[in-house]
Order: structure tokens, then sequence, then C-alpha cells
């Protein structure tokens, strides 16, 4: 298990946020997919009985969630 000296290496800088706090960035982020996992439950609890859900979970869950690891906006 990691100390707490090893985490002091952990900069806003180690994950290019000049100027930000690490902490509001995170704060920041749980935010925006809590709300990407409300609008998707909230689609997924509307589809038809038999619907895979593919698109949903793409649109609304899977695509939010990627694009806030960074990988930019996916086809």
């Amino acid at each position: 298990m990691a100390s707490d000296a090893d985490l002091a290496r952990l900069t806003p800088e180690s994950y290019h946020l000049s100027g930000e706090k690490l902490a509001k960035a995170i704060s920041r982020s749980w935010n925006r997919l809590q709300g990407a996992w409300a609008a998707f439950r909230e689609a997924w609890e509307k589809l038809s009985e038999g619907d895979p859900a593919t698109t949903v979970t793409r649109e609304r869950w899977l695509k939010p969630v990627l694009r806030e690891l960074g990988y930019g906006r996916l086809a």
C-alpha cells in the first residue's frame, strides 16, 4: 500500500491541470459523471422490454465517461 509521502508527488501538473486545484478538478469530474449517470438511468428506464440498450448505454454513459477520462469525442 502506498504511503502518504508517495501521494505528495501527485500534483495538479501531473494531470495537466495548471492553475487548478486537484480536489476541485476531481469534484468537477465527479459531478459531471453523476449527471451523466442520472441521464443514462432515466433513459434506460424508458426503454421498451427487449431493447438491448446498446445505443443508450453508448450515448448516455460510455461516451461521457470516455470523454471525461480524456479520450475526447469518439465516433
